[in-house]
């Protein structure tokens, strides 16, 4: 932007052009195209600065000039520092976003009691005293043996490695519904619910991550048979998978195979009695309260906040987005030393220009101002394109990795340009301080 004496219609036509760029990018991307009609707006506001403004400032854009390596040098250090942190900040803060979104989505209930023996009766009574509590639902639970999948027996059809021990944890555990009163309320990719027809059947319903699109390499199916024993080993039963339901359904389950509560009492060791899962949707306000007259009701209950699964999640990303910052400050911090060591050595070579400048009548300040906004405009220039090609990063990634769509939050954008270039300024104060107040006879003597 060119920093004209006075308003003049070519310059108003150029302003015009900007705002209608600005315009354009806003579209599709917001945060720039605030940005860019903020620019456009300081063209206006610098062709109203006083005359001694203007010249700093037509001085330091002359200065960018004369040292093309140097400022792109300085350029590109702080666009790598900028960049850096800029797309990690901004994956992590929409990824966090992103995990809260999906937990509050799926979660129909916040809080999960497992009980047995006679705490299943007595929390049952007391459930209306619990604080807060909106709407509860009482499952059947008990851990099972796979045995067999289509009459082969499991270790000829688990997969290798890691995946196997994933797939027994997802056949492990068996969860019964009361199919004459109430199914399963799922998203059902491949086959059909479980429902009150069901009811005292060996149907049941199964996790999508158990099926061919899954990431464990297992292949089942609707029509396919499991066989699952008691924990004990003394009952076998051999079930019919009639549907499979989508992955962020089991944050709703305990059990990652649904059956109906016949089959669940049928595997349950007669030493051990049934388990009762009972979920809790609870006033998010009232939660602690609830957490502590659980805790006093039935003290020897196993209780899980399901909330603190997303807060556990979210503080990891929090953990590892700190450590990728700290490491992306390295290479901020290259860039503030070669901002000090351009300006030490500009200052050298202007030695006999800052004297000339101040025999003439200009202070120290109006040429330190100057060394400031030179720094800053490159400053700003290198974390305004590393944020523009981290929000294009952002989105990429988004779309093809993780298939989300993902954003840059404003405040990261205008805090990491701003900070660069407020950075840049204040490492080129101190850096040029002592050279701007030298006496001019002594450099004129000199020189």
């Amino acid at each position: 932007m060119p920093v004209p004496e006075h308003i003049n219609l070519k310059f108003l036509a150029l302003i015009l052009l900007a705002v209608v760029a600005s315009t354009l990018v806003y579209l599709e991307l917001p945060v720039f195209g605030i940005l860019l009609f903020a620019a456009s707006m300081l063209g206006i506001v610098t062709a109203l600065l006083p005359r001694p403004w203007k010249v700093s400032t037509k001085m330091a854009l002359r200065n960018i000039g004369r040292q093309r390596a140097r400022t792109t040098t300085t350029v590109l250090a702080l666009f790598i520092g900028v960049f850096t942190i800029g797309l990690v900040l901004t994956l992590g803060q929409d990824l966090q976003s992103q995990i809260t979104g999906v937990f509050a989505k799926n979660q129909t209930y916040n809080i999960v009691a497992t009980t047995s023996g006679t705490d299943t009766p007595t929390l049952q009574a007391k459930l209306g005293t619990v604080p807060g509590v909106l709407k509860t639902r009482t499952d059947t639970f008990t851990p099972t043996l796979p045995a067999a999948i289509n009459g082969e027996p499991l270790q000829h059809v688990l997969p290798t490695g890691s995946d196997r021990q994933t797939a027994l944890g997802l056949l492990s555990s068996m969860e019964g519904y009361d199919l004459s009163h109430i199914a399963p309320t799922l998203t059902v990719v491949q086959g059909r619910n479980v429902n009150a027809g069901d009811a005292g059947t060996n149907n049941v319903v199964i996790s999508e991550l158990l099926t061919a699109t899954g990431p464990i390499h297992m292949h089942l199916k609707p029509g396919d048979t499991i066989t699952f024993a008691s924990v004990d080993g003394k009952t076998f039963k051999t079930v019919t998978v009639v549907g499979i339901y989508a992955n962020q359904e089991s944050l709703n389950n305990v059990g990652s195979v649904l059956a109906s509560s016949a089959t669940v009492q049928a595997l349950t060791p007669a030493k051990t009695g049934v388990t009762t899962v009972t979920y809790m949707k609870i006033d998010p306000a009232q939660v602690n309260n609830a957490l502590k007259r659980l805790g006093q009701t039935v003290p020897n209950a196993t209780v899980q906040n399901m909330a603190d699964i997303g807060a556990y999640f979210s503080q990891q990303l929090a953990n590892l987005m700190e450590i990728l910052v700290a490491i992306a400050s390295l290479s901020m911090l290259a860039g503030i030393i070669i901002i000090a060591n351009a300006v030490a050595l500009a200052m050298l070579e202007r030695r006999r220009e800052l004297g000339i400048l101040k025999s003439v009548g200009y202070t120290s300040g109006t040429v330190l101002s100057e060394v400031m906004i030179e720094n800053g405009i490159v400053g700003a220039v290198g974390a305004f394109i590393a944020m523009l090609l981290a929000t294009g990063a952002t989105v990429l990634l988004g779309n093809l990795l993780f298939n989300l769509t993902l954003s840059v939050s404003p405040l990261i954008a205008i805090g990491l340009i701003g900070g660069a270039a407020l950075l840049a300024m204040l490492t080129a104060a101190l850096v040029a301080w002592s050279s701007v107040r030298v006496r001019p006879l002594e450099v004129l003597r000199y020189e």
